[in-house]
């Protein structure tokens, strides 16, 4: 009789345990946010979260049993069934990138799950929607390749007006690489022969939020001073704190040499008509006294 309270006492102890393992599984799966499951080596669905669920479109209760790969269209089915059998056999986990739901990325990671002598009996799953991440990374290389390929300066700094970027066309009119002025002070590129106090004033102006436009003097790599349309713009946080900042300049020193020449032009014409006009009311006087 001891006998069979004693084995009784183990049968309990061990569902007890049992239950504790499944608890502590459902409790690990749940806090995962996307996707997550605990499969057997045969793809059987042993423990799932409220996100899988949802991906497959059934009730969390109805897929505990049922085999994952039923879910998917048999040529999907077995290439997923081939990367996990590869899971088992190396016993090594496995990332890839799944793409077979339409307009969803995910990062997928397989983690084979051992006994105490090392062999795989299951295998935990879990993967992330990286779609808006991905679609976010396009759209910032489109913008890079569009500000690498504009013919104005595109320059952006942060909050402490330190250089974090510039685009090739700074590189061509300025002279310097990037190499040579990322991490550097914006004032690196202030003329000496500019009014420094004007310069105060526009750094507390686009510190409160607010752009500015003016028409700055800049100093190239050799020491030329060039004339520039300057436009800036604070970058602000969520927040609506400044964070940084960009500036898009255009190199207007020619266009203002040009200007100054035909106001020169302009002004020698106007002596010109005077002086004749002057010459020809001279020459009208002294026929009369004539």
């Amino acid at each position: 009789r001891g006998a069979i309270v004693h084995d009784i006492t183990n049968r309990k102890m061990g569902l007890e345990a049992l239950r504790d393992s499944e608890r502590t599984t459902r409790a690990l799966l749940n806090v995962h946010p996307g996707v997550a499951l605990l499969i057997d080596t045969q793809g059987i669905i042993l423990a799932l979260n409220e996100p899988t669920a949802a991906r497959l479109g059934r009730p969390l209760d109805e897929l505990v049993g049922r085999c994952v790969y039923d879910f998917y269209p048999s040529k999907v089915a077995q290439e997923r069934r081939d990367i996990a059998n590869k899971a088992i056999e190396t016993g090594e986990s496995i990332r890839l990138l799944d793409t077979h739901t339409p307009g969803k990325i995910m990062d997928a990671h397989i983690y084979p799950v051992k006994d105490e002598e090392g062999t795989t009996t299951r295998l935990a799953v879990y993967a992330f929607d990286i779609t808006d991440r991905i679609r976010a990374e396009q759209s910032e290389k489109q913008l890079l390749n569009a500000l690498e390929h504009t013919d104005s300066i595109v320059l952006v700094f942060d909050a402490n007006r330190t250089i974090t970027y510039c685009n090739s066309a700074f590189e061509k009119t300025f002279g310097y690489t990037k190499k040579e002025v990322l991490g550097e002070k914006a004032d690196m590129l202030s003329s000496e022969h500019a009014d420094c106090q004007w310069y105060d004033e526009l750094w507390k102006t686009l510190g409160k939020g607010e752009s500015a436009h003016a028409e700055t003097l800049n100093q190239t790599k050799d020491g030329h001073l060039l004339t520039m349309t300057t436009s800036i713009s604070p970058i602000l946080s969520e927040q609506e704190m400044v964070t940084g900042f960009i500036a898009v300049l255009r190199d207007v020193t020619h266009q203002k040499l040009l200007e100054k020449q035909l106001q020169q032009a302009q002004k020698m014409e106007v002596i010109g008509r005077l002086a004749r006009g002057i010459a020809h009311d001279f020459n009208n006087n002294l026929t009369g006294h004539l």
